[in-house]
């Protein structure tokens, strides 16, 4: 009988764009993917995690043991028996790298959630993270074929990347057996019409047709088995189907280029731990780590370094450095280059109207703007940071502040170019401890909101500038009078104000401002963090658990990690 055609339409059509979805969602995603009836995978539990809904640490590492074993019985994550010999479960070495990712996945979220009150670089920020994730994926991909003695994968492994890529693979076998699709659909039991759709890449065949299309080719194909082809088909239509969602964010070009880097770097890779590693006695020892941990695995490094020097682009350079430093520093990049245009940082007021039609008459933003693109660290500024280097920092905060200086003079009646230059002296003096810096911070900042009166952002800045200084006293009185001076308090001094109150250690009063906060920007994961350490040190210990849960969920874990670890029992 035909099989469901508006089930498997719904499955080819489901799509992440329109916001940056959170790892529980790529996770559900993932297993819509995999089209599966599974006890846990599929369950309450399961769902309710999918949704968005906070559950347990356990719960949520069984989730993924179970996505990892799928992983590898649907042939997409590759089994091998030389492995389970040397006591390696490819099923928790799946589940860890993927609940490894999803933190590092949310933590991004969240730094982009506090630099931007509105994204627009959707597509930039989920590229960039994937050129994060193919780095580290190469290295894991080298390190299992080496271990199992396999070839690692070639070009006919990444055809799903591909457009149609899995509806291509069918289409050709069926030309080299010879077969019309009318016969076809005869031997798997359904119309021509759904061979067509599977052909044409507009629905995906359900797993009982998968079966089907696996036992007729089998026949078809002399010397084949229909278990080959079954995980072959399920391996192919399920990577498409991921690979259409990141195309709808990233566009299909993007696809496919990052699978032919992850080719290619995955054959570099596997050529030098051949060279290096397998000659040393522990090479089984280091290889398996590679495995377990990719780029964080301390051996890394050096094969990173070896691929620096074969990669011809600019752009994976700076990557392949970028993923040498704990990610950190491209997160941030990342972050700031996903704001929209004007946008603010964080829970701040953006420009208002008014001044944003006179930064584009007179050009300032246009300045500022460019001043950004040129900002971004290139890959010898990276090669410098791996290797030590500080002097970098000195000479990009000096050249920052002259940049912005410069801009100030060229638009001395610009409430943001004042705005722009008072905030980077603010963070550099914090860095360099500069009394001097911070009064210049300060001042440019009053400047900004006397030219742009109503703007919350230079006048809570002051504060902040103040309380990272650590004088938590004269910021709240900085706060206290920004307050006073726009009649109300703003999501963004509520939470600049909260957390000096909890420096003070006066929490009820911080809680009072986080909880401001969060019911104006209920998925604000540092506000919400911040106020689960706040009723944790007052003793609302059910209020503390709500926030810690979801803070985590929303990327911020430090309160949480802390209540699981029982610091706040000893309090």
């Amino acid at each position: 009988m035909p099989s469901s055609a508006k089930k498997e339409h719904e499955y080819k059509t489901a799509s992440l764009t329109g916001s940056l979805p959170h790892s529980y969602q790529i996770a559900g995603a993932i297993v819509m993917a995999l089209d599966i009836s599974d006890e846990i995978l599929t369950g309450k539990t399961a769902k309710r995690y999918y949704s968005g809904i906070n559950i347990n640490e356990f719960d949520r590492k069984q989730i993924y043991l179970a996505l990892g074993r799928r992983l590898l019985s649907s042939g997409i994550v590759p089994a091998s028996p030389i492995l389970a010999q040397d006591h390696i479960s490819m099923m928790q070495v799946t589940a860890l790298s993927l609940i490894h990712l999803a933190k590092k996945w949310d933590s991004l979220l969240a730094r982009i959630e506090s630099r931007s009150g509105k994204v627009e670089g959707y597509r930039q920020a989920t590229l960039s993270f994937c050129r994060l994730f193919i780095i580290d994926i190469a290295l894991r991909i080298s390190a299992w074929a080496r271990l199992t003695g396999l070839a690692p994968p070639g070009p006919a492994s990444f055809a799903w990347a591909n457009s149609n890529g899995a509806g291509k693979l069918l289409r050709s076998t069926l030309s080299t057996a010879g077969i019309t699709r009318e016969q076809f659909g005869a031997r798997v039991g359904v119309t021509p019409v759904s061979i067509d759709n599977w052909l044409d890449g507009k629905i995906r065949p359900s797993l009982k047709n998968v079966v089907n299309l696996a036992e007729a080719l089998e026949v078809l194909v002399p010397g084949t088995f229909r278990q080959t082809w079954q995980k072959r088909l399920q391996r192919e239509f399920t990577l498409g189907y991921l690979g259409d969602m990141i195309a709808s964010v990233t566009g299909r070009e993007a696809v496919v280029g990052l699978t032919t880097s992850l080719q290619r770097f995955t054959r570099i890779l596997h050529e030098d731990i051949d060279s290096s590693l397998l000659k040393q006695s522990d090479g089984q020892e280091i290889l398996a780590r590679l495995l377990r941990n990719g780029v964080d695995a301390p051996e890394s490094r050096a094969l990173l370094l070896t691929l620096v020097s074969r990669e011809n682009d600019d752009k994976w350079k700076r990557d392949i450095l970028a993923s040498m430093t704990s990610w950190g520093l491209r997160f941030e990049e990342i972050a700031i280059s996903s704001a929209a245009p004007h946008a603010s940082a964080g829970l701040a007021q953006a420009l208002p109207a008014a001044a944003l039609i006179n930064e584009k008459r007179d050009g300032t933003g246009e300045d500022i703007e460019r001043l950004a693109a040129t900002s971004a660290l290139q890959p010898q500024d990276y090669m410098r940071v791996v290797s030590g280097d500080l002097s970098l920092i000195i000479e990009f905060f000096t050249k920052g502040i002259e940049d912005r200086r410069k801009i100030v003079k060229a638009h001395p009646t610009s409430p943001r170019a004042h705005m722009e230059l008072g905030s980077y002296l603010g963070m550099i003096s914090r860095y360099l401890r500069d009394d001097h810096l911070m009064v210049e911070a300060i001042q440019e900042c009053k400047i900004a909101a006397a030219l742009c009166p109503g703007w919350d952002t230079p006048l809570v800045e002051s504060g902040i500038i103040l309380g990272n200084a650590g004088r938590y006293a004269d910021a709240l009185a900085e706060l206290d009078m920004a307050a006073n001076t726009m009649g109300a308090v703003t999501p963004h001094l509520a939470n600049c104000r909260g957390y000096v109150l909890l420096q003070l250690k006066r929490c009820e009063e911080a809680l009072r401002d986080f909880e401001t906060v969060i019911q104006t920007r209920p998925d604000f994961g540092s506000a919400l963090d911040d106020a689960a350490h706040c009723a944790f040190l007052i003793g609302d210990r059910l209020k503390a658990i709500r926030y810690a849960k979801m803070a985590r969920k929303y990327g911020v874990s430090s309160s949480f990690s802390e209540w699981r670890r029982g610091s706040y029992d000893k309090m």
